[in-house]
């Protein structure tokens, strides 16, 4: 369930998500409105480019979250019952669940948006190949190896755990 709701969220905000991406790639574009005018010449289909592996990779992430967030809690409650305060095992359970959420989001993240910036044309695409997912997730291994697929992991980890903490 908490997968499926991952992924609907997801492409409900999508296009949002590509608007605010095409703002931080593109220093001409200075407004949303901008972004929209550049993407109807362009097509507006393109607000959704790279969606589909968006979607797919948010309904895992979401799932191990709340499946780790469940799993950590119920241990805690059984075994530390009495030791540890409820909110001390919500925080200690939410922030194990975005620990393992993290190693599917953010590789996922990272695609998502190489894909939005190639498709929406804010950073240029120099090969002969398509603008697919596999082209994409190809010249990040080539270009970075495996860690290309991490660069905001720590940074993720200090954002989500302490407002999933709250």
């Amino acid at each position: 369930a908490g997968g499926l709701a991952g992924g609907i969220a997801n492409a409900i905000i999508y296009p949002l998500d590509t608007i605010k991406t095409m703002l931080q790639t593109d220093k001409s574009l200075k407004s949303s409105s901008q972004v929209v005018k550049e993407l109807k010449k362009k097509g507006l289909k393109r607000i959704y480019g790279g969606s589909v592996p968006a979607i797919l990779g948010s309904i895992p992430s979401s799932a191990l979250y709340f499946g780790t967030y469940e799993f950590v809690k119920s241990e805690l409650s059984g075994k530390w019952n009495g030791t540890l305060s409820r909110p001390l095992i919500h925080m200690i359970a939410a922030s194990a669940g975005n620990i393992a959420s993290s190693f599917v989001f953010v590789p996922k993240e990272t695609i998502k948006q190489q894909l939005q910036s190639f498709k929406s044309g804010t950073i240029p695409w120099t090969s002969v190949a398509p603008i697919t997912l596999s082209s994409v997730c190809g010249k990040i291994l080539r270009e970075r190896g495996l860690r290309g697929f991490y660069p905001s992991y720590k940074a993720t980890l200090l954002r989500n755990i302490p407002s999933a903490m709250v």
